[in-house]
């Protein structure tokens, strides 16, 4: 269900870009605004979780520092995450 979730979470917040890149930190908060059931990082999902189903999901190249490469976020949510 959580992965569900994600995926309609995915399709409505992340654009592909071949130059953008995205952190994973920036995922998992937008992800959280996205569904207030998991707004706080003690809530149903870990952060891990999160992560974990954003590297199932795209398949983009990570960098060691936690940036996902090819992925950004809409700039609507942008503006809400920051």
């Amino acid at each position: 269900a959580q992965y569900a979730e994600f995926e309609s979470f995915a399709e409505a917040e992340l654009d592909f870009s071949p130059s953008a890149s995205c952190h994973e930190s920036d995922i998992v908060r937008s992800f959280r605004l996205f569904y207030p059931k998991y707004r706080a990082s003690s809530s149903l999902i870990k952060d891990e979780d999160i992560e974990r189903m954003m590297r199932k999901w795209g398949r983009f190249e990570r960098t060691p520092a936690g940036y996902y490469k090819g992925i950004e976020l809409k700039e609507n949510v942008i503006k809400s995450v920051f």
